[in-house]
């Protein structure tokens, strides 16, 4: 076996721990996971900064429940969905799946977006909009998880899923921190959008 090549087909040297990059189908995925992954967390940064603003100013409930309701808001619909989301993503067509949570995203992101625009939103309507992206979201990652082995060879399978792995590591450091200088900068809306 030479120094440059195994029976694995990893990539030579420095750059095997990349293999799975090479792959142009997952490369797209990956860098779609990473900046969806990068944006919802900003989403949730922006959200929680809204609804504790929003309490804070008078809001139908204390500012510290208010807080504790997003975290609600989130985890029941992932577990409500969870059995359901799965055997959704072994049956159809994951692309697809994508495309649906992908628009159900973004039309969470936008309500949130024109709501700040607003001097008062909802802060009922802030909450809709969570559960909405969590429903999404329940849907996204195992239909994002078993696309993968379509994508790479399964002898770098390890490889891609690593890379998953870094990838939403990663913007779970730069979304909240992209979110506190926009936020800071100029309010919640730029980061919605």
């Amino acid at each position: 076996m030479s120094s440059t090549s195994s029976s694995t087909g990893a990539a030579p040297g420095r750059f095997a721990a990349l293999e799975a990059l090479r792959h142009r189908d997952f490369r797209l995925l990956w860098f779609g996971q990473l900046v969806s992954t990068a944006g919802s967390q900003m989403r949730i940064v922006a959200v929680n900064v809204q609804v504790y603003e929003l309490a804070k100013r008078g809001g139908p409930i204390d500012p510290a429940l208010a807080l504790g309701l997003i975290g609600l808001a989130r985890a029941v619909p992932l577990v409500l969905m969870a059995l359901l989301s799965g055997l959704v993503a072994d049956r159809a067509d994951r692309r697809m799946i994508l495309l649906v949570t992908t628009i159900g995203a973004l039309i969470s992101s936008a309500v949130l977006a024109i709501a700040s625009e607003f001097a008062n939103p909802s802060l009922w309507l802030v909450y809709a909009m969570v559960i909405l992206a969590a429903v999404v979201g329940a849907f996204e990652m195992p239909a994002r998880q078993a696309l993968v082995p379509a994508l790479v060879p399964a002898s770098i399978l390890p490889n891609a899923l690593s890379l998953n792995i870094i990838a939403w590591q990663l913007a779970t450091i730069v979304g909240p921190t992209l979110a506190g200088i926009l936020i800071a900068w100029g309010g919640v809306a730029p980061v919605y959008w």
